[in-house]
């Protein structure tokens, strides 16, 4: 049990990194990127616990839940707003926003398959990795938009 428990402390621990490095290197403004990561967050705790609430997903191995999300989830997922708020600027072209949330769809589809593979996330009903992809390209897309109506930087 300890070892299925230790991958969502490893992808916690590996988004603090990624964040905390970013930070440093990039002075850029960590309020303003911790404003994108909380919308990303609960954004995702409302997304998450209605496929959970449908039977298309469910979580497991967490130290606590939030309705269907795991906790660690809810930390990782703002992380990741902060760093996409860290990463891209807000002064995108059209294109450019397309073809990088296309490119963190794919990835976080792939990160779900690995752990749909361990037994950390199961696909139920119709859901499949294809249908993840066009949440995340859509999410990452509504991202774009977000960041350029709630952040000032």
């Amino acid at each position: 049990m300890l070892a299925l428990m230790s991958i969502w402390f490893f992808l916690l621990m590996l988004s603090i990194g990624i964040f905390s490095v970013l930070a440093v290197l990039l002075h850029r403004n960590l309020s303003e990127a911790l404003k994108l990561g909380l919308f990303l967050a609960i954004f995702d705790f409302f997304f998450e616990n209605l496929g959970g609430y449908f039977d298309l997903w469910v979580t497991k191995n967490s130290v606590l839940f939030l309705g269907f999300v795991p906790i660690e989830v809810f930390f990782i997922a703002t992380l990741a707003g902060a760093t996409y708020y860290l990463l891209f600027p807000r002064n995108w072209d059209t294109s450019t926003a397309l073809s990088t949330s296309f490119l963190i769809a794919v990835v976080g589809a792939m990160i779900e398959a690995g752990l749909v593979s361990v037994g950390y996330l199961e696909y139920l009903t119709w859901w499949n990795s294809y249908w993840a992809v066009v949440a995340y390209f859509l999410t990452f897309l509504m991202m774009y938009k977000v960041n350029l109506l709630i952040t000032k930087d």
